[in-house]
């Protein structure tokens, strides 16, 4: 009786619970578990997020970051200074030894002066040099702006021989300046796209047409045969390599050769081979052609030799 005087009752209770039951199981169900991936998701990503603020050994806060990057940039800095005193003169340095001293004067009159102040220099100092200071018949010819950077080095010399208390400079001999020799394989990266390479050289070529310096360095060889007591030469082993002054030029020193004058007497002849660097960028201001070796003209992969014959004297 009950069911019968129900009947629609009941049957909208079934299907009502029918359309409960589709709309869970498709649309609510589904939702659910999505949100669910979705929130598990989140919450890996979230993980992998805290461990760029953990702190590992690898990883720094950012201020901690800055801070070291900023100390980085400083040493970078005092690094460039101190390589840059192994150049032997700057532009303000080296003016006096330049063909725009010479003003509107003859050039090689004014190479001639700066030669006879040079040997009146040395007789001050007690030093025997040679008078021509080895700018002979050979090296006369060669360009007035090249000789004056040789002058330069010699002044430097002298200074090195009178703090060494060297007597005597039997003879001094000048090279043609060359490129200082670099590992190229060392400065360019392993692998490079094209791409990269293109992109490369058209920096290099921006950079280099704004750059007020260059990386490249040029090296003017000298050899020198001296006359001294053991400790002299010893001194002036020292003096040649002492870092730049005011009032002198860095010289590298390339190599040596020591022979008894007379045994006993510890006096002692040495040839020494150096050479004075300049920067390329400022080698041209002054005028002073350089030859270029193989390795720069791309007319071969083999490097130039660095050897220094010291007994071809």
């Amino acid at each position: 009786m009950f069911f019968k005087e129900n009947k629609m009752l009941l049957m909208g209770t079934v299907g009502v619970c029918a359309l409960v039951l589709g709309i869970h199981l498709f649309w609510i169900g589904p939702n659910w578990a999505a949100a669910a991936d979705a929130a598990k998701a989140a919450e890996e990503g979230s993980v992998a997020w805290e461990k760029n603020f953990r702190g590992d050994k690898n990883l720094l806060p950012k201020p901690d970051a800055e801070k070291a990057l900023d100390e980085n940039n400083r040493q970078m800095k005092v690094s460039l200074t101190a390589l840059q005193h192994i150049e032997f003169g700057t532009k303000e340095t080296m003016q006096p030894y330049s063909e725009a001293a010479a003003g509107a004067g003859d050039r090689k009159n004014f190479l001639m002066t700066k030669q006879t102040n040079i040997l009146t220099r040395s007789k001050s100092l007690n030093i025997a040099a040679p008078s021509e200071l080895g700018i002979t018949e050979k090296t006369s010819d060669d360009p007035v702006a090249l000789n004056l950077v040789r002058l330069a080095i010699v002044d430097s010399l002298l200074t090195a021989c009178d703090a060494a208390k060297v007597p005597r400079l039997l003879r001094i001999q000048h090279f043609i300046p060359k490129h200082l020799p670099l590992d190229e394989s060392a400065a360019e990266p392993a692998a490079e796209t094209a791409t990269e390479k293109k992109a490369a050289a058209k920096t290099d070529k921006k950079d280099a047409a704004s750059s007020e310096r260059s990386d490249r360095l040029v090296q003017f060889p000298v050899k020198i045969q001296i006359l001294a007591t053991e400790p002299a030469l010893t001194k002036i082993l020292f003096e040649l390599q002492k870092p730049s002054e005011r009032t002198r030029g860095y010289l590298c020193l390339r190599g040596f050769h020591v022979a008894v004058r007379q045994a006993g007497s510890g006096t002692v002849e040495a040839v020494i081979a150096c050479s004075a660097l300049l920067n390329e960028k400022l080698v041209r201001d002054l005028g002073i052609p350089v030859k270029e070796d193989e390795q720069h003209r791309g007319g071969g992969s083999a490097p130039p030799d660095r050897k220094v014959d010291i007994d071809r004297y």
